[in-house]
Order: C-alpha cells, then structure tokens, then sequence
C-alpha cells in the first residue's frame, strides 16, 4: 500500500464460505484485488474472485471498477471452469 498527496494505493485479499440458498450452491470463494485513487479523487480497481462449489466446479469472476464523485462504473466478467477429472 502507498499513499502520496497524488494517490492512494490499496491492495487486498478475502477468502470465505458461502451457504448456498434457493438453488445456488454451497462453497468457497477466494478473492483478492487492488485500487488506486488518483489526486482527482477518481478510484479505480481491479479484482478476480474464484468460486468453488462442493462438488469442485469452479467460478472465476472478474471486474473493474472505477468511482467518480460517488458514481460507480462497474464491468464484471466470468468463466466457468468445468470439474477435471483424475483417473
């Protein structure tokens, strides 16, 4: 993390369980991300959480967001990743 009179740097990292409700699954989710505000008081970020079920399906969301003057922008992306199997 830094922080200068011209921008604010802040990084972070989340991991949690999730209980499932009304047909979404039980699991994981692990995360982590990283913003920068600039001296015009404009914040952007960039973060990728991962998802993963019970049965090991896995969910990678993506996003970017920006906020000016208490307005978001925000673009959120996902993969899915299918189970591998072994042997």
């Amino acid at each position: 993390m830094s922080e200068s009179p011209e921008e604010i740097e802040t990084e972070a990292r989340w991991i949690g369980e999730i209980n499932g409700f009304n047909g979404f699954p039980d699991g994981k989710k692990v995360g982590s991300g990283h913003s920068l505000q600039g001296a015009n008081g404009v914040t952007m970020s960039n973060w990728q959480d991962t998802f993963t079920n019970n049965d090991e399906h896995k969910l990678t969301f993506t996003g970017h967001d920006m906020n000016s003057n208490g307005r978001f922008i925000v673009l959120r992306t996902y993969s899915l990743i299918q189970k591998v199997y072994h042997g």
